[in-house]
């Protein structure tokens, strides 16, 4: 992903979380729109790290913690927020499985007793 396209993403991300904590702000909920935004925002921005190949939650988390994945950290706060992100980040994919958002999707791949295996992948 080159400069501009990092920068377009992190400004598009940032517009969706100013808009979720203007809206909890107000004590409501944000509206779908905006969710949906947020969600598009984080399927991009594994996409740009994954390239379409298989992840798990853990490794998504673990690459947001390396200082050159500001962009992956502020989408998935932007989607699911600061608290308890490894249950909220597997839930929002479990919910998410198969629908688009912004020409992409989530797509479970395989599973073991305790790990679930995730792709991003065009529709």
């Amino acid at each position: 992903m080159n400069d501009e396209a990092l920068l377009a993403l992190l400004h598009e991300i940032l517009a969706g979380q100013r808009a979720i904590l203007e809206a909890l702000g107000r004590k409501q909920k944000p509206d779908a729109a905006i969710a949906a935004a947020a969600i598009a925002a984080l399927l991009r921005a594994i996409v740009a790290v994954f390239s379409g190949s298989l992840f798990t939650v853990k490794q998504v988390l673990a690459h947001a913690e390396l200082p050159e994945a500001e962009a992956l950290r502020a989408a998935i706060f932007g989607a699911v927020g600061s608290r308890n992100i490894p249950h909220k980040l597997g839930d929002l994919f479990r919910k998410i499985v198969g629908i688009e958002y912004d020409g992409l999707a989530v797509h479970k791949v395989g599973t073991t007793s305790r790990v679930m295996g995730w792709m991003v992948k065009e529709v």
